[in-house]
């Protein structure tokens, strides 16, 4: 017998295809720009096949930059030159390692905190609430989280932090000195400037999405094994 789950959906564009797709599994590789590689093999940007990061298995950017989608809703946008790893993936709950480079974590629905978890150095980053957030793996110089808006948990060497929105943190570091920074202003570059652009472009494909509701569409635009995905929102299993 089939049970019903009701969550949000969202479309997700997708450069290899001419349809708008919908999908709540964690790690689905949305957008690629550039070469980016899969396990070491490189993806093409015109792709014949829906792609999922599973569990264990590693993006790597070269000169390109990818969207990953993390857990319903939510998305990863990833920075030229660095590497994510997808350590578990659901249909609410996911999480990720940054082992080198940086990443924006663009959160719309988070359900508890454990819900959306970036692993990054020796720090454990747990989103807390809805949000804008950057992450950056430093190398020797440790890591850094910025939130933009919302709130995130930081465990890290065995203590707990609350960072809360415009406000930047640095841990990890060789002396062991955690500094914590306010800012009034997102300091921008071709990160930023691309995550602006591809939310621009989910922002008007929801949009989409919503008239054609109103306009009482049940059409099913996607079926992978065992789900079926409507227009209203529904996820059956």
């Amino acid at each position: 017998m089939k049970t019903l789950l009701t969550v949000a959906a969202f479309f997700l564009p997708v450069a290899a295809f001419s349809q708008d797709v919908i999908s709540a599994k964690a790690g689905m590789i949305n957008q690629i720009d550039g070469r980016v590689l899969l396990q070491d093999e490189p993806l093409l940007e015109i792709q014949r096949t829906f792609l999922h990061m599973e569990a264990g298995q590693r993006l790597r950017t070269e000169d390109g930059r990818a969207e990953v989608l993390f857990a319903v809703g939510s998305f990863l946008r990833i920075a030229p030159h660095s590497e994510i790893e997808m350590v578990s993936a659901g249909l609410t709950s996911a999480c990720v390692r940054l082992h080198q480079g940086s990443m924006i974590v663009d959160a719309h629905l988070v359900y508890d905190e454990d819900s959306l978890t970036v692993l990054v150095g020796e720090g454990e980053v747990h989103l807390l609430k809805k949000g804008l957030y950057r992450l950056d793996a430093l190398g020797a110089e440790g890591s850094s989280l910025t939130v933009v808006q919302g709130n995130a948990l930081l465990v890290s060497d065995a203590a707990e932090s609350t960072i809360k929105k415009k406000r930047s943190i640095r841990f990890g570091n060789p002396d062991g000195v955690v500094i914590e920074s306010r800012f009034k202003h997102w300091q921008e570059d071709g990160l930023t400037a691309w995550h602006a652009k591809r939310a621009s472009v989910i922002a008007q494909t929801t949009t989409k999405n919503n008239k054609r509701q109103d306009q009482g569409d049940s059409q099913i635009l996607l079926s992978p094994p065992g789900i079926l995905y409507g227009t209203s929102g529904q996820i059956y299993f």
